[in-house]
């Protein structure tokens, strides 16, 4: 199974408003795998082929070149600060588009998995279980706990059991 990897769970979601020209950002695809790049424009209306139609699609961010075929829904980091700023969609020799996350919330009704969404998870838990922690100490405990591989996601039970050995 795979591992619940902390490298790739953003701080935070950001708007395009929050993003400046020049923000170095990182995708992680499944093709491409890890790739940096630059962005060039944060409200992009694109025109963009398909095989069996053209579609403008509003408000797109843009970046330097940081996908491939097969990237597409690859999530997008602001390097500086570890915030998700949105999904890949489309691409070229020269650039990358890609929708942003907080429209991507706000048009499907969702919420991307951030790390304050984590510790706030683990803290109301162990806090319930009067064992008091810091959220950092949450964070790194559920780190290490993924570093032995026990499961995809800990349930919270395996992360309390874990932080009493590692304390210990």
């Amino acid at each position: 199974g795979g591992v619940f990897n902390l490298d790739y769970l953003p701080q935070k979601v950001v708007s395009p408003s929050e993003l400046s020209v020049g923000d170095t950002v990182e995708k992680v695809g499944a093709r491409t795998m890890s790739e940096e790049g630059k962005i060039t424009a944060t409200n992009v209306d694109g025109v963009f082929s398909y095989p069996d139609t053209t579609r403008t699609i509003e408000g797109t961010i843009r970046t330097t070149d940081i996908s491939n075929t097969g990237d597409s829904g690859s999530a997008t980091f602001r390097v500086d600060d570890n915030a998700l700023i949105g999904l890949v969609f489309a691409g070229n020799d020269s650039q990358s588009y890609l929708i942003p996350a907080t429209r991507i919330e706000d048009k499907c009704d969702v919420s991307f998995l951030t790390e304050q969404m984590i510790v706030e998870r683990y803290t109301d838990y162990i806090d319930g279980a009067n064992d008091e922690l810091e959220a950092d100490e949450v964070v790194d405990a559920i780190a290490q706990y993924n570093e032995h591989e026990f499961s995809p996601i800990p349930r919270a039970e395996n992360v309390i059991d874990f932080i009493s050995r590692f304390r210990e």
